[in-house]
């Protein structure tokens, strides 16, 4: 790794880069499994997921695997990432709302792989 120093303006980028790209991931993967429980597939157990599934959701899996300001219930910093990213990347502001909205049910349950 090389570290990098960050602009304290843009700190709030790349927070939201770093959100994006970790817990963001998440929620969908989560969901994934949980449709596919409920069809009956036997690989949407953690213990058996795939590779793709264990690193992004570890073996725990889910909510258990949610770090963030969305899983804290950090309104205040999920704020300062959404203007980073309404003033960067503008066209991705509806994406950033709807895994907002849907990181935040699954970090207060009732799981999205139980839903």
């Amino acid at each position: 790794m090389v570290p990098v120093r960050i602009r304290p303006e843009d700190r709030p980028a790349y927070h939201a880069a770093a959100s994006i790209a970790s817990n963001f991931l998440i929620t969908p993967s989560s969901g994934s499994r949980g449709t596919r429980r409920d069809r009956g597939d036997p690989a949407s157990d953690a213990r058996s997921a795939g590779p793709r599934d264990r690193g992004e959701l570890g073996l725990a899996g889910g909510a258990l695997a949610l770090t963030g300001p969305v899983a804290r219930g950090d309104g205040a910093t999920v704020a300062r990432q959404r203007e980073a990213v309404a003033e960067r990347t503008p066209a991705l502001v509806p994406l950033f709302d709807a895994l907002t909205e849907a990181t935040r049910a699954l970090a207060s349950g009732p799981s999205l792989e139980r839903a």
